[in-house]
């Protein structure tokens, strides 16, 4: 899974399971959008580690997470 670029000049949306069904769907409907998508995979993040998801989320202060 390709992450995207950091846009600190937009809002950012950060997406969880990124390679399922809905993952899919919503990226390619977001680049339709004016915000900065941030995937991950459970590769590149493991939602059950609370640390990790604060850590992310305390570093890219999303707008929503899906």
């Amino acid at each position: 899974m390709k992450v995207a670029e950091e846009n600190q000049s937009l809002p950012v949306i950060m997406l969880t399971g990124a390679n399922g069904q809905l993952g899919w769907e919503t990226q390619r409907r977001a680049q339709q959008l004016t915000y900065s998508l941030r995937a991950f995979d459970r590769q590149s993040m493991d939602i059950t580690d609370a640390a990790a998801v604060d850590a992310i989320v305390g570093r890219l202060r999303p707008q929503a997470i899906i």
